[in-house]
């Protein structure tokens, strides 16, 4: 049942998500040691999973400190101090996130020395909610509405 708790949920893991998906693309092609922020990562990922199980890390206090210790956590990592081409991964949702949707683009990048930059989901959600307001004002219709044919 989606319920306001669980959409809160939602929000929130969509933020921790972004933020390490983020500081991992910014970090991940600088790095001196291979693979370190992505066992940065995994390890953020094992511990907000935890808290989740025991109801904790989705108050707006608990989620500041965890976002101030993720970024001092990846602002520790040794980094190489080279100018790379960025290059942004844009398009429909699932070619933006999914290696199979697209043939695995961002570790291509990678393997030819790119700093990758994804947008995250929340931006996404922000530009939909957004849209629909503007669509709204300009054109009329339903105020809420699943899609612009609706």
């Amino acid at each position: 049942k989606l319920t306001l708790k669980l959409i809160r949920q939602l929000v929130m893991s969509a933020m921790y998500g972004d933020l390490l998906m983020l500081l991992l693309n910014q970090v991940r092609p600088y790095e001196t040691v291979a693979g370190e922020a992505q066992r940065l990562v995994d390890s953020w990922v094992l511990k907000l999973s935890e808290e989740y199980k025991n109801g904790r890390a989705l108050t707006q206090k608990e989620m500041a400190v965890h976002f101030r210790d993720i970024v001092a956590d990846f602002a520790k990592i040794p980094v190489q101090n080279v100018q790379k081409v960025k290059v942004g991964i844009v398009g429909e949702i699932y070619v933006k996130y999914a290696p199979l949707g697209n043939n695995n683009l961002e570790q291509f990048l990678l393997s030819e020395q790119a700093e990758v930059f994804v947008p995250g989901l929340m931006d996404f959600i922000i530009f939909k909610i957004d849209n629909r307001i503007e669509d709204y004002k300009l054109y009329g219709g339903k105020r809420f509405a699943l899609s612009p044919a609706s």
